[in-house]
């Protein structure tokens, strides 16, 4: 019997099961973007495997970043965007050129690991180990203040001597002093003291700032201690959810990180009462990152240390209902979330598509298209080898049909290979892998027909390939490239004779730097061998 597979659309996104999934999901892909146009001026979302190419940004000096970037801010007074490593040093990049440059003479901050950092009252602010960090004015002539806190404000030090959580990639750890702009005009930070009557203890403290004679010049009753969260309570990231601030807390092993921790908390505290209004928990022992897209809150969960992202949204009440999940990466910084419109973007990696340092997105810029998980770039790196997006970012006004996106990423060791990339115009490495088909006995597959969305030209290069058996037996059935398609094809008809015993899946691997977009439906023939 006669078998007709079509793929029709995968909207559907990534599937979190093997062998199973929703109608338009798939197995794996890379570096694809089905919101993309097709083809350059179709100027709508085509829902196409569209390719996604990357390109690492140049330095002033040449000499690159010198650690991995950890926090990208952009801020209403300039249009440069602050990068902030984990040596300490801090860098723009120019939009107009997309250009890094160092900042402070290229020098690190003192006793800085990239802690923490945003934008708050014409000032952009480094957290660093124990101090923080003020530069600005941005409307004026800047300079550096690195004692702000200790010194200018006069506050108790911030902590340097608990440990947080590790990844599971590298050495880093999870930032310890995260910072956010509240909608009350207040600067918040993360501490945990590590000695006097709060040792061990996770607080939040407070800069705001007033105009005496210029915008952001005069403290205006910072605090140290705003809020106590308890001991042991880890706080890893801040957002803003109307009025209440959201604190998310892990409570658990920091050493040998075998031990399962309690489930994470998450905090409402509406800036006033003496403690916080609500304590809510969820099905993971670490939230490592919150996000407020349209409002709508999103927490990023799972295990420290291991593969495993949860996406949830908070649907009120002592509710996070779950919205993706994906075993591919692991848990983001929370430097490496942003949106584009109503798409919940973050970063992290793919450990089944060479490892790459990938940009994920949750569903579509464009309302109700999709809710799937898409891996939607990768990072220029060479090694592809056990390296991380570290911090996300989309930096403009940009063309919601071509957005750009900025990534920072690093390599295994950490020690070595950083930069920061944008999506850019030279294509390179993509893949894409259908859902994998149950046949249940012996087949044949006799023909595959493809649609493109351009017509085959010069340096467009696409492998189609066959998976079979679990993938015991990878065949190469065709390379589409204009040697092989001269006659400038915008469909192609192959005619393999693969046999299999009981599954298969389709595989498309880019590798040409010319747009080669693969369009839908997919169609598929495959005969069943009768017993």
């Amino acid at each position: 019997m006669q078998l007709q597979i079509r793929i029709d659309n995968i909207f559907g996104g990534q599937s979190p099961l093997t062998y199973f999934g929703k109608t338009g999901q798939f197995k794996n892909s890379l570096a694809l973007d089905p919101d993309l146009e097709a083809t350059t001026g179709d100027n709508r979302a085509s829902g196409f495997l569209v390719p996604v190419p990357s390109a690492k940004l140049s330095t002033s000096n040449g000499t690159g970043i010198d650690d991995e970037p950890l926090w990208m801010n952009t801020n209403p007074k300039d249009d440069d965007v602050y990068v902030y490593d984990r040596a300490g040093k801090v860098y723009t990049v120019i939009l107009a050129n997309k250009l890094i440059s160092d900042l402070n003479a290229g020098v690190a901050l003192t006793a800085s690991t990239g802690n923490g950092s945003a934008y708050y009252d014409n000032y952009q602010y480094f957290i660093k180990n124990t101090n923080v960090c003020r530069y600005g004015p941005l409307n004026g002539s800047r300079t550096f203040n690195q004692t702000y806190w200790g010194t200018t404000l006069s506050m108790t030090a911030l902590s340097n001597g608990v440990t947080y959580p590790a990844p599971k990639i590298g050495t880093s750890r999870y930032p310890n002093h995260v910072c956010h702009v509240h909608v009350d005009d207040k600067l918040y930070i993360c501490d945990i003291p590590s000695s006097g009557q709060k040792n061990g203890s996770g607080v939040v403290h407070y800069i705001r700032t007033k105009r005496d004679t210029a915008e952001g010049d005069t403290n205006n009753g910072s605090t140290w201690n705003a809020l106590d969260l308890g001991f042991g309570i880890f706080p890893m990231d801040l957002e803003s959810y109307g009025t209440d601030l959201v604190i998310s807390g892990y409570e658990g092993n920091t050493t040998s990180g075998n031990t399962r921790g309690k489930r994470a908390k998450i905090y409402f505290w509406d800036t006033i009462s003496a403690s916080f209004n609500k304590e809510v928990e969820l099905p993971d022992p670490l939230c490592s990152a919150l996000l407020n897209v349209n409002g709508i809150l999103y927490t990023f969960s799972g295990n420290p240390g291991d593969l495993g992202v949860r996406v949830c949204r908070f649907a009120g009440g002592y509710t996070f209902e779950e919205v993706a999940y994906l075993e591919d990466s692991q848990l983001p910084y929370a430097g490496a979330v942003d949106h584009l419109m109503s798409r919940v973007l973050f970063g992290g990696f793919s450990s089944s598509m060479g490892n790459y340092a990938c940009l994920y997105a949750l569903g579509s810029k464009i309302g109700k298209i999709s809710n799937g998980i898409f891996n939607v770039m990768r990072s220029s790196s060479s090694t592809s080898t056990g390296i991380n997006v570290t911090c996300v970012l989309v930096p403009e006004n940009t063309d919601v049909i071509n957005p750009i996106y900025l990534i920072g990423w690093r390599d295994a060791g950490g020690t070595s290979d950083f930069g920061i990339d944008q999506n850019a115009t030279t294509y390179g490495v993509a893949e894409f892998q259908s859902a994998i088909y149950r046949i249940g006995k012996e087949f044949e597959i006799t023909k595959i027909k493809i649609p493109l969305g351009q017509a085959v030209g010069t340096n467009m290069t696409v492998a189609v390939k066959v998976a079979v058996d679990n993938e015991s037996t990878t065949t190469t059935v065709a390379t589409i490239n204009s040697t092989n398609f001269s006659e400038s094809e915008r469909f192609v008809t192959l005619h393999p004779s693969i046999l299999g015993k009981h599954d298969f899946f389709i595989q498309f691997s880019w590798s040409g730097t010319s747009l080669l977009s693969i369009g839908l439906p997919i169609e598929i023939e495959v005969d069943e061998i009768s017993d």
